[in-house]
Parts: structure tokens; C-alpha cells; sequence
């Protein structure tokens, strides 16, 4: 595992207090291919403290390909929460030359921090792979480097500590008969690498996004452990996928994993069709 940026102290000053709760959202936007309400509705959730976004472009240019994608999420989210620290984890590279979209565009994973949290630590870790630019044409069933997001915060007045993270879990192509969202080898590997970054965290954690996986797989088993709280599991939830999504024998893909320390007070899924994902919308009691 490599680390591409780490370490922000200082932001915001000290003074901040700690809070009473912490609300943290998960959304795969779709790159925006279910329309531009998508920030109307980021926008209508003022509650929300940390935002983790999966399937984002960004671009200094706004260009709709020719699957809807937008080309600058990342510009237009960071207009829609002004109040907010954006941090993006770039892991492709689209150019007109490689991309049947012909537009420029770096593809990832992005997290919004309200700026009076108390971060201290941010790192983008590289988890099967490097940064590249990908030839990416019409069928092409390959994946690319995945890499989770990692946000840190402290609270001077208490000493509370907590780690997010932020993850997009690999695509793959099943053969017939069996499920893209099962187990394989890369996956477990990495499902490893993420349950080692949780151990080595060492203070109260949450860890959420779309992974790519079925609930009863030894990936998600390894990540949860035996103290992380499985808020799909708990709260009984019958899919993370919105009406959208035509494949219903994989219901599953996103989730939230919050460590046992942690009380969750409320958990839902608003029912929007602006992805073929739901939105995940998690309240944590903090004291």
C-alpha cells in the first residue's frame, strides 16, 4: 500500500468543540448519469457533516458524454457545499485519445469535510495497484486501481478521536453462472489490506462506500471483523440499489461499517433515483 497525500494539521483552529452527533453520507453518484438533481439533493441535507462521494469526474471543462457522465462532479459538489473541505482521490485518467466519452476527466473517489471538523490527518492509500491513464472503450470489462480514502479528526476540548474511510470496491466481470459480486482473490487481498488500516487506526472508526460485494462474502466478513458494527446487517436493509439498477439478483453493493465503540442513532436510505445506488445517511452519538 502506498500513500499519496497525508498529514493536514491544523484545520480548523483548535477551539472546535466537540459535537453531540455526527452525521456521515455515502453516495456512488453514477458520474451524474442519473441527472444534475443529484446536487439538489447533497444540497437538501444540511445535517450531513461528512460527505463520501464514489464515481467522480473531475475536469475544468463541463461536457456530458454520450452514457449521461458528467465530466466535472468534483467542480460542481464543491459549489454545492461551499462550507465544506473537499478532497479528491484520483485513480484514472480519461483523455479524449483514450475514451470513447471524448473528454478529458480524472475518475475517483471524493470526501467533503464540514470545515469546522478538527482534521488532522488525510491520506489517499493506494490499495492494488498505481495511478494510470486507462484505455477504456465500449465493453471494455477491466478494472483499475482502487484506493480508499482515510480522514482523521480530534477534538482538543476531549481527546475524541475519529477515523473515516472512504472506498469503491473492485469491478469484476463473473463468469457465467457465477456472481460479479462474489469473492475472488484480488478481493480478499485487499479486504485484508482494509481490516490492517482499521487495526493500525486505533481510535473510533467508520468506514463506508460502495464495495462491490455480496453481504455473506469472506471480503466483508475480514473488513468487518469482530468489532465493527455491520449497519446493513443490523438495520436488516433489502438493497442499497435504487429503482434504477436493472439487475435484481444483486441488490447489495454499498455499505457502513461503524466500530463497536460508537453508538449509531439513526441509519436510513432516502428512496432517490438520481444513481443506481441509494444514498447511506448515518448518525453517530459522539458523546
Amino acid at each position: 500500500m502506498s500513500e499519496v497525500f497525508k498529514k493536514l494539521p491544523g484545520i480548523p483552529p483548535k477551539r472546535a468543540k466537540t459535537p453531540e452527533s455526527i452525521v456521515i453520507a455515502t453516495y456512488n453518484l453514477w458520474n451524474g448519469r442519473g441527472g444534475e438533481g443529484i446536487f439538489e439533493f447533497v444540497s437538501s441535507h444540511p445535517e450531513v457533516d461528512i460527505w463520501c462521494f464514489q464515481d467522480v469526474n473531475s475536469s475544468l471543462t463541463h461536457q456530458v458524454d454520450d452514457f449521461g457522465a458528467i465530466s466535472d462532479m468534483l467542480e460542481t459538489l464543491r459549489l454545492t457545499l461551499p462550507n465544506f473541505l473537499p478532497m479528491h482521490a484520483p485513480v484514472l485518467h480519461y483523455s479524449p485519445e483514450t475514451y470513447s466519452g471524448n473528454f478529458s476527466t480524472q475518475y475517483g473517489i471524493s470526501m467533503f469535510a464540514r470545515i469546522t471538523l478538527p482534521m488532522v490527518e488525510y491520506s489517499q492509500i493506494l490499495l492494488n495497484g498505481h495511478f494510470h491513464e486507462r484505455i477504456f472503450l465500449r465493453g471494455d470489462a477491466t478494472d483499475h486501481v482502487r484506493s480508499v480514502q482515510k480522514m482523521s479528526f480530534k477534538w482538543p476540548d476531549t481527546d475524541r478521536q475519529l477515523t473515516v474511510f472512504n472506498y469503491h470496491g473492485i469491478w469484476e466481470k463473473a463468469p457465467p453462472g457465477m456472481s460479479s459480486k462474489g469473492d475472488s482473490p484480488e478481493r480478499i487481498m485487499v479486504a485484508k489490506k482494509i481490516r490492517a488500516l482499521i487495526d493500525q487506526s486505533k481510535q473510533s472508526t467508520v468506514i463506508v462506500g460502495d464495495f462491490n460485494l455480496e453481504p455473506n462474502t469472506q471480503s466483508i466478513a475480514i473488513i468487518a471483523g469482530n468489532d465493527m458494527q455491520d449497519l446493513i446487517k443490523n438495520y436488516n436493509i433489502k438493497t442499497t440499489r435504487s429503482s434504477i439498477y436493472t439487475k435484481k439478483e444483486h441488490p447489495f453493493a454499498d455499505y457502513v461499517f461503524v466500530s463497536n465503540d460508537l453508538q449509531v442513532t439513526n441509519f436510513h436510505l432516502p428512496d432517490v433515483n438520481y444513481s443506481d445506488h441509494l444514498p447511506l445517511i448515518t448518525k453517530i452519538s459522539f458523546i
